[in-house]
């Protein structure tokens, strides 16, 4: 410990008043390895000669079992300052006391780097107005009742000063030489200054070391924190540090969460992650505050929580090396939740369901965004019933599946229909439903027939329901029976109606609309796909007002375009249809219509043959000339 003229510092700067006089702190929090103390130093030699009777620097190993003391430090403050050893005080209160003393009529930066605590930090403060201290931290802290600031954290760099960060330790020449690796090894990086140190390092010190073998050598996930260490630096050790100090509930809430499919988290996750939904606020404060949760949205305009990718590989890491009972009991709780939740969000679409939902453990969820919710956490809740399955949770897994909004693997829907059994009717309906779905996405709809009308004809012990209906419809469509299909669809649109259930009314309709347009009714298509567009917008089903009025905007315009249009914009403009309703994927940009017709022209040979394209496409394209036929 010495005082110094040419010492060095960084971070977040904020301004403080009290009886004595005001000064500036700076204290840059910040995530493990975002390099506080590099940026500390290189800011207190940018500021140097604004203190010209010199600064003070001290690690405080805040990450240590045992922290500096602040009576060690001060008596080490004191001694840089000139006091004699013998005219240093024993007590830390009054070696505060004289440190205070010396330093009022001083000009002097005080650099306290790796802070463990306010009141570590505190004794540490000058009074003089000359004086200024930078703090740095793991966590966010305070300095008391003394000061008043303007928090600064240390945030990530961009993606260029990212490559700067590695050109300077990889050779300016090599990044240069390799722009698409050098931004893959940043993006692998998430950013991170330690790690980009560590990789460019790595790459400095061997020339057959290419940035194409490093990115390589980054691109498994699950290695990628191996890799990330080099001489006596090392990411996972410094995020040991961070992590070692959680509550023992925490550390496996972070693990758990990181175990999920990536997206937003909320309290809501948090909580069902830990003993009791009680502990998530105080948990999420303390996730944030050490760096290793990141807070986005502000106020009540999307809150949520993300982990940085890193963090998120070593929480996971950590996580699977939990005792396999803590992690099952962990996971159990949070596949119920699920199952409370879907349950609780579906009453508003089910009536009938009001009694097996709970308010009290729903926290922000609501039924009015029901959409928005299922659409984010679709990857998780499919999660949840491949996790109910592993866990032996079948009753809870059926219900989760009971969600139409949910794509099953075939595994998934296989087990929860052989398991359905012992449930009640409602759920056994749905796995049918289920199967039959993804019989109709692996391209097998005489499966998907064959649940509900098992040789062709109806069964009488199996009951259509509006939503079945739904399904056979579908079912009918991709066996090319388009009458059928109508038929179908136009029966569960009007049962739908009658049971006022609006959710599954607002995809019947779209899809009603569909099958309209096909047998020639764009005027009927029009209606049933406005109304579809109406009940997305009330419920904030963005995907769906996407698809309908992208419909909307290619189908309507093609019918207003084509009556006095020759055979080849005919076809363009079928082909522009087949986009609009997801058949074929949407051109890279929009442009004349003639230019689409070779693209597609291929595929509407073929389908011109198959059995009503030709009358779905007199309907589509020429709705006030029927006896019009296309060649």
């Amino acid at each position: 410990m010495s005082l110094s003229t040419n010492a060095p510092v960084a971070g977040s700067t904020y301004r403080s008043s009290s009886a004595s006089g005001s000064r500036r702190r700076r204290r840059p929090p910040g995530s493990s390895g975002s390099w506080k103390t590099a940026l500390a130093l290189h800011a207190a030699h940018r500021v140097k000669e604004h203190y010209p009777d010199g600064q003070l620097y001290v690690d405080l190993r805040g990450e240590a079992d045992m922290p500096r003391e602040s009576g060690e430090v001060l008596g080490e403050f004191l001694r840089s300052l000139g006091a004699a050893q013998g005219n240093i005080p024993r007590g830390a209160d009054d070696r505060a006391a004289l440190f205070r003393s010396l330093t009022n009529n001083l000009r002097l930066l005080v650099v306290l780097d790796n802070a463990h605590s306010t009141e570590q930090i505190q004794p540490l403060l000058p009074v003089g107005t000359g004086c200024s201290v930078l703090v740095t931290s793991r966590r966010a802290l305070s300095a008391g009742n003394i000061t008043r600031r303007h928090r600064l954290e240390v945030r990530l760099p961009d993606e260029d000063q990212a490559l700067e960060v590695l050109s300077v330790y990889a050779g300016r020449e090599r990044v240069a030489a390799d722009p698409a690796a050098a931004l893959e090894i940043v993006q692998f990086c998430g950013r991170l200054p330690l790690a980009l140190r560590i990789v460019g390092g790595k790459i400095g010190m061997r020339e057959d070391l290419t940035l194409q073998r490093m990115r390589a050598r980054l691109e498994d996930e699950r290695a990628r924190l191996h890799e990330l260490v080099y001489e006596n630096l090392s990411l996972q050790a410094c995020l040991s540090l961070t992590y070692r100090d959680l509550p023992e509930a925490a550390r496996r809430a972070v693990g758990l969460m990181s175990s999920l499919p990536v997206g937003k988290l909320t309290d809501w996750h948090v909580g069902w992650c830990l003993p009791t939904a009680a502990m998530a606020g105080g948990v999420s404060d303390e996730l944030v505050a050490v760096g290793l949760m990141e807070a986005h949205g502000s106020g009540a305009l999307d809150p949520g929580y993300r982990f940085h990718d890193l963090v998120r590989v070593f929480a996971r890491e950590q996580y699977e090396g939990l005792p396999p009972e803590e992690r099952r009991g962990a996971e159990e709780r949070l596949v119920r939740a699920y199952r409370e939740a879907i349950v609780y969000l579906a009453t508003g679409r089910a009536p009938e369901l009001g009694t097996e939902a709970s308010r009290e453990r729903m926290g922000n969820l609501d039924r009015e965004s029901a959409g928005p919710w299922v659409a984010g956490e679709i990857e998780r809740i499919q999660w949840a019933i491949a996790r109910a399955r592993r866990l032996g949770m079948g009753p809870e897994g059926a219900e989760i599946a009971d969600l139409d909004d949910v794509n099953l693997s075939s595994e998934s829907t296989q087990w929860l229909f052989d398991e359905g059994d012992e449930q009640q009717a409602r759920v056994v309906r749905s796995l049918r439903r289920g199967r039959a779905v993804a019989a109709l996405g692996n391209g097998i709809p005489d499966t998907a027939m064959d649940l509900f009308l098992p040789g062709g004809s109806p069964d009488p012990a199996i009951a259509l329901t509006a939503r079945d209906r739904m399904v056979v419809a579908r079912a009918h469509a991709a066996k090319s029976d388009y009458s059928a299909a109508l038929e179908q669809m136009t029966t569960a649109v009007q049962e739908l109606r009658t049971e006022n259930d609006l959710w599954h009314l607002l995809s019947s309709l779209e899809k009603l609309g569909e099958f309209q347009r096909w047998r020639g009714q764009p005027e009927k298509a029009e209606e049933s796909q406005r109304e579809a567009l109406r009940l997305a917008e009330e419920f904030g089903d963005r995907r769906a007002q996407a698809r309908l009025r992208r419909i909307h905007s290619g189908g309507l315009l093609t019918a207003a375009q084509v009556r006095s249009r020759p055979v080849a914009e005919e076809r363009c403009l079928a082909s522009w249809e087949l986009v609009m309703t997801r058949r074929l994927p949407c051109p890279p940009a929009p442009g004349p219509l003639e230019a689409y017709a070779a693209r597609f022209d291929d595929l509407f040979s073929t389908l011109a043959q198959r059995r009503g394209f030709r009358e779905y496409l007199t309907g589509l394209l020429l709705p006030r000339d029927r006896n019009k036929t296309l060649t």
